[in-house]
């Protein structure tokens, strides 16, 4: 008689098998998916025989990225473009071609990837089958980030900011996002009058439909899309923020995600004559924390060009990351010095 460990061992093998054979030819891109989704697979996405193909293409997108979140990030890039998720890759029709996109951006060759599937499919089984997936309910959220990257340029005669920001919709027919900027503005706050000194520009991906001083010291901006998205579709936008020189502001740069975000990339570029004394981290903060000088942070360096970096994954909701830096010297601030590298 078979154990219940060997016929569990047989459905991670079954389901990472389907899986894999899901990522060839156009990945979930294919017309005829409802012929490639096998029965162990339907009963881990929730679809049912009465799941017609276009909400069974949603409800297979929607499961293989929530079960990637347990690989790690370059595995979720190779998962992504070996499925076809993103965009970038979704128009190219062969597995070894998607796959060869992302190349540079994991660092491996082409037969380390084989192996890197395998065993990305085999993990995401083991996560379906011990995490079966919930009724099919309205989404909690929205939409969520898959990606933002942000560069501040400190050392322009006017600093500028530009964010670059990709979303998934949880919901069909999204057409509008909503964009919150929060100053910690060294005088105090804002009023109405100052936000004619606050430059936001669309660089691509929308349009601004309005903005609105929520508080003291966070603007909204309402973002139109140029089309609705349909569930588990992903768009790109980018805008350029520039503030008025009457209005400095505290030396920091945060993200706090109100929804999701999987991954986080932060420039900021203070110039040969800028670089501070002291840079550090901001890694899984309270908003309310983040210029507390007893919490412990993580030293960062600057490269010879006078710019930090720093990146984050899978970023908490309502949680900050960043860097903060300081050109005062002190005692705590010297052990914390930028070294440039």
């Amino acid at each position: 008689m078979a154990s219940t460990s060997d016929n569990l061992d047989s459905e991670i093998t079954e389901l990472a098998t389907d899986l894999k054979g899901l990522s060839s030819g156009k990945g979930v891109e294919d017309p005829n998916i409802m012929a490639r989704i096998r029965p162990g697979l339907r009963r881990v996405c929730g679809i049912t025989a009465e799941t017609g193909p276009a909400r069974a293409r949603e409800l297979l997108i929607g499961r293989v990225r929530e079960l990637s979140r347990v690989l790690r990030h370059d595995q979720r890039l190779l998962v992504a473009a070996a499925f076809a998720l993103g965009e970038e890759v979704r128009d190219l029709p062969c597995k070894k071609d998607r796959i060869a996109h992302i190349l540079p951006r994991i660092n491996r060759v082409e037969r380390t990837t084989a192996r890197w599937l395998d065993e990305a499919c085999e993990r995401m089984a083991q996560e379906a089958l011990d995490h079966p997936a919930p009724p099919a309910m309205a989404p909690s959220t929205p939409w969520h980030t898959k990606n933002v990257e942000v560069s501040m340029g400190l050392d322009l005669p006017i600093p500028e900011i530009h964010e670059r920001r990709t979303i998934v919709a949880d919901q069909d027919g999204l057409d509008e996002v909503e964009l919150s900027l929060t100053w910690a503005l060294v005088n105090g706050r804002f009023d109405e009058a100052d936000l004619d000194g606050l430059e936001v520009d669309v660089l691509h991906g929308g349009t601004l439909a309005c903005r609105t001083l929520v508080t003291a010291k966070r603007v909204a901006f309402m973002l139109r899309l140029p089309y609705p998205l349909g569930l588990n579709k992903e768009h790109t936008y980018a805008f350029r923020i520039r503030l008025a020189p009457r209005h400095p502001i505290e030396p920091f740069y945060v993200c706090t995600p109100r929804y999701p975000c999987e991954s986080f990339r932060l420039h900021v570029r203070f110039g040969d004559k800028g670089v501070p004394n002291s840079i550090w981290k901001i890694d899984r903060m309270l908003p309310s924390e983040i210029g507390d000088s007893i919490a412990r942070r993580e030293a960062v360096s600057v490269d010879p060009c006078g710019e930090a970096h720093a990146e984050f994954l899978d970023l908490t909701p309502n949680l900050s990351y960043g860097l903060r830096w300081s050109h005062v010297v002190t005692a705590a601030g010297a052990a914390g010095a930028p070294a440039r590298r």
